[in-house]
């Protein structure tokens, strides 16, 4: 439930503690302070357990906190974001940033009471903040990211004798760890299995997403030895603003070129590569309409139409 504790101080900052069962300590500052009532507004025992206790502490003639808004997360390893609160001290303020277990080092200097620290990485932090009159406190705090899962399909592979190759993406994986499995490659292959066999030369890439938090892994490899020149457009039509491929698959390493012309004759893109047996180009058009995709190898050249609705 919500209420307020008043305690009697003589002219002092006073903290108060919520300790929740199974928690971190949290410090709560005064909501008010008036004439030597200090009043703190909690929500308490919100996990029902009746173990929650609390205890007061005065503030030194400089206090600060650092609070911990936001741990870096799989799909922004940089997505740290801690507030640094002087509680009390004389301005202005001077601290120092420094990463324990990587290069982030920051300085600040000013008088604002709170300056927020965004795009921190995973690791043991500690902030140094001294203030006017040479009061100096120290505080460690550690951000952390979810752990990796190690996805690695090995070496790119040749084909030889017409034989598949068999590639697993779990077998780094613990079987206590779910996960589900998305393959795309080259020309439109596509499955859902942990394993797949691989008959058709290529770029391969599998997504192993970890369904305890959503977390998507990948990896990449490209099989080669085609024993046919191919060229392909796809998906045809596409929609507005999403993404298309094209996939080139050599018989001799080679250097490719990619035109994307309008209806009007008007070059929209332009791609190249070269030293190569297998490539895969990622575009997409904004606009609707008919468009042209001429991809040159040192075989020829082809036209593919690509239709945007």
């Amino acid at each position: 439930m919500l209420y307020s504790r008043k305690l009697l101080v003589a002219g002092i900052l006073v903290l108060f503690f919520a300790i929740q069962a199974n928690a971190q300590p949290q410090k709560v500052i005064a909501d008010k302070v008036s004439d030597g009532i200090a009043t703190y507004k909690v929500q308490w025992d919100k996990d029902g357990s009746g173990r929650d206790a609390f205890a007061f502490a005065r503030a030194k003639d400089f206090f600060a906190v650092v609070k911990r808004l936001g741990n870096p997360t799989c799909f922004d390893m940089k997505g740290g974001h801690v507030l640094v609160e002087m509680v009390a001290g004389h301005v202005p303020f001077d601290y120092t940033l420094r990463g324990n277990s990587n290069k982030i080092v920051r300085t600040w200097r000013g008088s604002e009471h709170q300056n927020e620290e965004k795009e921190l990485v995973d690791g043991d932090y500690t902030v140094t903040i001294n203030d006017s009159e040479q009061n100096q406190s120290v505080r460690n705090f550690t951000l952390t990211a979810p752990t990796q899962l190690n996805v690695d399909l090995g070496p790119d592979q040749n084909l030889v004798d017409a034989q598949s190759i068999s590639l697993d993406a779990g077998k780094s994986i613990a079987d206590t760890v779910a996960v589900s499995y998305k393959w795309e490659g080259s020309f439109g292959f596509s499955s859902t299995d942990r394993n797949v066999n691989i008959a058709e030369s290529g770029i391969y890439t599998v997504t192993v997403t970890r369904k305890s938090d959503g977390c998507p892994f990948k990896d990449e490899i490209t099989i080669n030895g085609a024993e046919t020149n191919r060229l392909a457009v796809f998906p045809v039509p596409v929609k507005s603003g999403n993404t298309f491929k094209m996939s080139i698959s050599l018989m001799e390493a080679g250097t490719v070129n990619i035109q994307i012309i309008d209806s009007n004759g008007g070059l929209v893109r332009e791609m190249r590569g070269s030293n190569g047996t297998e490539y895969e180009f990622i575009s997409s058009l904004s606009e609707a309409g008919l468009y042209l995709v001429v991809i040159t190898t040192p075989k020829g050249t082809e036209t593919h139409k690509v239709i945007v609705n």
